[in-house]
């Protein structure tokens, strides 16, 4: 298998440090037909990469999009390996706990999301609520 799988693209835009790729017919492109270049690397070589799981640089280096250097993992995996050991300050623990609170759903909220879905068990498909 030859190193680097996209050294016949033309069309590569960088944004946000990552190379894209225009390739409207690869299963990972968005609406617009561009496609990270690492996901379309692994697709060319018939690797799939399932909801829910992400590619890891194993060097580090976004830049390298060898085959050799690229690997699925799944999302609490890969989090795991950039994450561990990472030291973070209690004025950061206090904005996720705040922002994690923030999130929390009243008993209001979960009635209503009770009752669309019972709404929707029925068949009516209508005006909810």
């Amino acid at each position: 298998m030859a190193r680097f799988l996209y050294r016949d693209i033309n069309n590569i835009s960088m944004s946000g440090g990552r190379a894209r790729v225009y390739c409207p017919e690869c299963p990972y492109a968005h609406k617009n037909g561009m496609v990270l270049r690492y996901r379309y690397v692994l697709w060319k070589a018939g690797v799939e990469i399932p909801p829910g799981y992400n590619v890891h640089h194993k060097d580090g280096n976004r830049a390298n999009d060898a085959i050799e250097n690229l690997e699925v993992k799944s999302s609490a995996e890969h989090t795991r390996e950039h994450h561990t050991g990472k030291i973070v300050s209690a004025e950061t623990r206090a904005k996720l706990a705040q922002r994690k609170r923030e999130r929390i759903v009243t008993a209001a909220t979960r009635a209503k999301i009770a009752e669309i879905t019972r709404q929707r068990e029925r068949g009516y498909h209508g005006r909810l609520l």
